[in-house]
């Protein structure tokens, strides 16, 4: 008998493979030529291929088409061994803290909006305790606008947690009823159920919110405050002048020409004088030409302080 020959097809153009040289994938085979990339269409003979989704793909399309993109740097991972957290992969060497970008110690992290955050970060921005002030990262308990540590949400004044019983609010901390009487303010008397919360913490009963009414009514009048009139004048006439503290003029006194002992020339001889009268400025005279020249001087000479005054040289 003789041996049938099994004929081989090409996986991408379907032809007949005719040629002793062909490369086999698999279970498919492939002309030589038509062994490209299934996305660029670049030749892989030769060359490092990747097989996916029956798709052949080369060494750079398959990382960057098949491969997860890292969170981080949105690169492809092309290594076997990443993390894949919070619905996200990672690099190893990029799974690190959203926040401050440090490695998480012992591996743990936080989730806060689907990112990773280290111990001190999550506990920075975690929300603070009404009671201790530390920041909440396990189980939060809400209650009067505030945010509790589930451990802290407890008696203000015995210290017990309120299990499944109600708390009474008291200037914004919670107690037992058992452990707050809140009085009426109209009958000062303890109050239990309903009640009427007026004036920040105060309280008073439904029967007696017709009696607080009427104490409402009841204000008391402004005191008015007297003041004695102050002295006023009518007419301008009877004003009493005011007194200002104005300074003494101080009179000028006219000086006499100084006698002065020096060598100056006379203005009318042009000799030098000893004792000599100066007057009209700098000009200067022997007695006798002074008077040479202003005879009327001599004649009405005063010998007290004046115009001019004489000394005995």
């Amino acid at each position: 008998m003789s041996e049938e020959k099994t004929e081989l097809h090409c996986a991408d153009c379907k032809e007949l493979i005719t040629s002793g040289n062909f490369i086999l994938v698999g279970e498919k085979n492939y002309h030589v030529e038509h062994f490209v990339c299934s996305h660029c269409k670049s030749q892989l003979a030769g060359k490092l291929y990747y097989d996916h989704e029956e798709k052949i793909y080369c060494e750079e399309d398959y990382h960057n088409i098949c491969c997860p993109k890292c969170a981080k740097c949105s690169l492809p991972i092309k290594d076997k061994q990443f993390y894949d957290i919070i619905g996200k992969k990672y690099h190893e060497t990029c799974f690190l803290c959203h926040q401050c970008g440090s490695a998480f110690k012992n591996g743990q992290y936080f989730n806060k909006d689907d990112n990773p955050l280290c111990a001190e970060c999550h506990l920075a921005q975690a929300k603070k305790c009404a009671k201790c002030n530390l920041g909440i990262t396990s189980k939060v308990y809400s209650a009067l606008n505030k945010f509790w540590h589930f451990e802290c949400f407890t008696c203000e004044k015995c210290g017990v947690d309120f299990k499944d019983e109600s708390f009474v609010e008291y200037e914004g901390k919670p107690y037992h009823q058992k452990c707050y009487q809140i009085l009426c303010v109209v009958c000062e008397k303890p109050i239990s159920g309903e009640y009427f919360k007026i004036e920040g913490s105060k309280a008073l009963h439904k029967e007696c919110l017709d009696a607080y009414k009427e104490k409402q009514k009841k204000i008391e009048k402004p005191q008015i405050k007297e003041e004695k009139p102050k002295l006023e004048h009518k007419d301008e006439e009877n004003k009493i002048p005011e007194t200002k503290n104005e300074p003494t003029p101080i009179m000028k006194k006219e000086e006499p020409p100084k006698l002065i002992i020096t060598e100056i020339i006379c203005n009318l001889c042009k000799k030098p004088v000893g004792k000599y009268y100066q007057v009209e400025g700098d000009l200067a005279w022997h007695k006798d030409c002074y008077f040479t020249i202003k005879p009327e001087k001599k004649k009405n000479r005063p010998n007290l302080t004046g115009e001019l005054q004489f000394e005995n040289p």
